[in-house]
């Protein structure tokens, strides 16, 4: 379920609810499925910074293979192409710039 795609919204909640739902819940719960939507599409990014603990290991894993899954085929081509690889060049220990 995608709260993206149901119009569902939701209020700030505390992230601790997270650890909760993973804490009390089997991989395969419905409440699961909708809170790594919920943090897939709708929590702020600064929230993972602020929080970080409040976000299970599990949880975060299953958040991005969600992004992966939704990000359309060119956006993926275009990221992982040659021509794009010097950007994220990065210097070595020792070599002179």
């Amino acid at each position: 379920m995608n709260p993206k795609d149901c119009g569902i919204k939701f209020k700030t909640t505390s992230a601790r609810y997270l650890l909760s739902v993973y804490e009390k819940t089997w991989s395969d719960s419905q409440l699961r499925k909708l809170t790594v939507s919920w943090c897939a599409f709708k929590i702020a990014g600064s929230r993972f910074e602020e929080e970080p603990d409040h976000f299970p290991q599990k949880m975060l894993l299953e958040s991005a293979k969600v992004l992966v899954e939704i990000m359309p085929e060119n956006a993926k081509e275009r990221i992982s192409g040659e021509k794009y690889m010097a950007d994220y060049e990065v210097e070595e220990p020792g070599e002179a710039a």
